[in-house]
Order: C-alpha cells, then sequence, then structure tokens
C-alpha cells in the first residue's frame, strides 16, 4: 500500500468463539457487544481506531523520554493504520508491524492462534492443558540491558527445566511459551514472568517444582514465591488461549515514567525469543507479514474515497468531514447503556437491602 502524506481539520468536529475462526477480523469475534455496530467489519474498523488511539496516547509520551535513535522505528508506528482508502466495497489501511503498536499487535495474536489452533486442539484431544505461570523476583532497572538479562534467564532456565523432566523422568513436555513483563510505577519494578500452555496437569506440576527449584538456588528461598507460580486448566478457545499469544508487555502509560518503562521494556525485549513452541507442537510456518488490513464496507454505501484519521473523534474522517466509523456515537450508545446498567444494579441492591431490613 502506497504511503500517503496528508492531514486533515478534525475541529469541526472536536468533541466463547472456536480457534478455528478465521479472517483480520478473528479477535473482534471475541468482542462483538450489543447492537452498536452494524457488521462485523464496523466493529473491526472500529477496534482498529480505538487500538489506534490508545497506541498514539503511548507513542506521544514515550515519544517525549525515548532516546533519539529510537524516535524513528515509533515515528513508523505514528502513521500506522492513520489512512483508510476506499475502493468500492473494500477498505484497506497500512500497517507497521511494530510489537508496540496495538493495532499490529491484535493482529499479530489473532494469526498465532489461528496458526497453532489446530496444533493445540489435537493436543488437547490426547490431554488436558493448562495455562502456567513462572515467575522469579521483580527488578528494579534504568537499564535496559539489566532486563534483557532476565528475560534471557528464564528463557534459559525454562529450557533447562524441561531437560531435566524429559532426561529424569522421561518425560516430554508438550505446549508453547511466552516471555512477558509488567511493571508497577508505585514501586519503579519490573515483573518479567513466563506464560506457558503445558499438556498434562502431572507435567505441569513437575514443570513449576523444577522452577521453583532452579530459582531457588539462584536467588535464594526469599525471593521465589511458590504462591506466585500458578496452574489453571483451560479449554480449547482462543478465549484461553489469548493470555499466551497476546503482546508481551502490558504497560500503562500515563505520564513520563510510565513512558520511560514501556521504553524500557520494548527495548529489552528486541532480540529475545518471545515466543516459542515446546515439545512437538511444532513451530507453524511463518506467513508472509501483511503489510495492510483489508474489510470489507459492507456498512456504507461503495464509493471511492480517502479518510485519514482523527485522533479527537477515533475515527477516520473524509474530506467533507463525514466519519467513517462514527465512534463518538458509538461510545456515547455505551457509556449510557453501562450508566443504565448501574442504575439497574443499584436499584436492586437498594430492593434486596430493603427487604432484608423488612
Amino acid at each position: 500500500m502506497a504511503k500517503i502524506k496528508t492531514n486533515v481539520n478534525c475541529s469541526p468536529h472536536k468533541h466463547e468463539q472456536n480457534v478455528k475462526a478465521s479472517g483480520s477480523t478473528f479477535l473482534d469475534t471475541l468482542e462483538l457487544t450489543s447492537d452498536f455496530f452494524k457488521s462485523k467489519s464496523h466493529e473491526s474498523l472500529y477496534r482498529t481506531a480505538i487500538a489506534k488511539h490508545n497506541t498514539l496516547t503511548k507513542i506521544y509520551s514515550i515519544l517525549d523520554v525515548c532516546e533519539n535513535h529510537r524516535k524513528p522505528n515509533y515515528w513508523k508506528t505514528w502513521h500506522c493504520s492513520n489512512v483508510v482508502l476506499q475502493n468500492g466495497t473494500a477498505l484497506v489501511t497500512g500497517l507497521c508491524r511494530k510489537r508496540w503498536c496495538n493495532v499490529c499487535a491484535r493482529k499479530k495474536t489473532a494469526e498465532l492462534i489461528r496458526g497453532y489452533s489446530e496444533s493445540l486442539s489435537q493436543l488437547q484431544a490426547e490431554d488436558n492443558c493448562f495455562l502456567v505461570t513462572l515467575t522469579a523476583q521483580t527488578i528494579k532497572s534504568n537499564n535496559a540491558k539489566r532486563l534483557k538479562a532476565e528475560f534471557q534467564l528464564y528463557n534459559k532456565e525454562l529450557k533447562r527445566a524441561i531437560d531435566s523432566i524429559r532426561k529424569t523422568h522421561k518425560t516430554p513436555l508438550n505446549g508453547f511459551k511466552k516471555v512477558e513483563s509488567t511493571y508497577n510505577p508505585i514501586s519503579n519494578e519490573f515483573h518479567p514472568h513466563l506464560h506457558l500452555i503445558i499438556q498434562g496437569e502431572a507435567n505441569a506440576k513437575l514443570l513449576v517444582d523444577y522452577w521453583i527449584k532452579q530459582m531457588t538456588k539462584r536467588y535464594g528461598k526469599k525471593k521465589i514465591n511458590r504462591g506466585a507460580q500458578s496452574i489453571e486448566k483451560i479449554g480449547n478457545t482462543a478465549k484461553d488461549y489469548i493470555e499466551v499469544f497476546k503482546y508481551a508487555t502490558k504497560g500503562s502509560v500515563k505520564d513520563s515514567i510510565n513512558a520511560k518503562a514501556e521504553d524500557l521494556m520494548i527495548e529489552a525485549m528486541e532480540g529475545i525469543q518471545v515466543f516459542k513452541p515446546i515439545g512437538k507442537l511444532r513451530k507453524v510456518k511463518k506467513p508472509i507479514e501483511e503489510k495492510d488490513q483489508r474489510l470489507t464496507a459492507d456498512f456504507i454505501q461503495p464509493k471511492d474515497e480517502i479518510y485519514i484519521y482523527c485522533n479527537d473523534q477515533k475515527d477516520y474522517i473524509a474530506p467533507n468531514y463525514t466519519p467513517l466509523i462514527g465512534t463518538i456515537d458509538i461510545e456515547s450508545k455505551i457509556n449510557k447503556e453501562s450508566a443504565l446498567n448501574r442504575i439497574k444494579t443499584s436499584n436492586i441492591n437498594t430492593s434486596k437491602q430493603w427487604e432484608e431490613k423488612q
């Protein structure tokens, strides 16, 4: 898709699904809500616009605090999904394919789940699968190399645990792994951890035992908490798998402190093997990453038009200032319904309290 550099004056308008689902709207089938949308493609474009808004909020903050040599890549994300071209009934918007981009992360998550869904279903048919979370100590650092070293250590210790279980117990582990990190702005600490899908409850428990044993030797008993590790049985749906396949950092960029932390996590993740299949869950053939997102414009009249993203409205706007999605109206309806639901809940609770007093 050709790059189009243009701008639009927004001031006049300021104000349980199966894993085999397919298409670029895959994640939106998990989020379909009420009657706010005219079609799935309408909702998908709405989700893209909201993801774009959240990305810009993050990128603006990071650009203010990151080192100059890192800014060009963030500016590429600023241009991501900035223009929607309509050609008849086809809508096309470009993608940057950067990890930190909310729009592209949603697409990558959908691609991974679709790619591994058949293999994961086969594992589930043989034995139950479990979501396993492994962690050790939180760390304070203003250095991406320190955090990167921790990610590398986690990958190394996980491999060591899997190899030990295979050799000692003659039990090969099957599943999938993801490295992730969160940040606590109050304590200024990063929390690296692993999310895994592991076939078989006994194998999941063995992995936790070996992880605790190895990390205790490295950090000491006071640093390793068994209660921080978790094992949870999961089903065979996209909702069950999404925790493992979604993007690897969960940052909420609200100020410069969070922005610096987000930039540090992004830098630390560079070159790290974030996603990896385990055992007989073979790596799927890596698809050619799509550079654009395509939808069918089944909620508007066919025509040729160019829409530019307007962050004020969280919408794509035509040259005549007509919004493509109607995000403002949609959010107004969603907020109104939420308010009504809160009133209904409050009335029910008040009624119950009155009955109890009587």
